[in-house]
């Protein structure tokens, strides 16, 4: 899986069904799937407040 263009500083809730011969899916007992969350924040990496000047 690949996420292309996530937004920032937003939660993006994401269902994943597995597909292949024998695997049962339910949605109320969550077989054959799982559920993750993910959280884009933007970190400007050019500037560190450690640096000495």
């Amino acid at each position: 899986v690949q996420f292309n263009k996530l937004p920032l500083n937003r939660l993006v809730s994401i269902t994943c069904r597995a597909w292949a011969p024998g695997i049962e899916h339910n949605a109320r007992r969550m077989r054959g799937m799982v559920n993750f969350q993910l959280y884009r924040t933007y970190t400007d990496m050019k500037s560190n407040d450690n640096d000495v000047h």
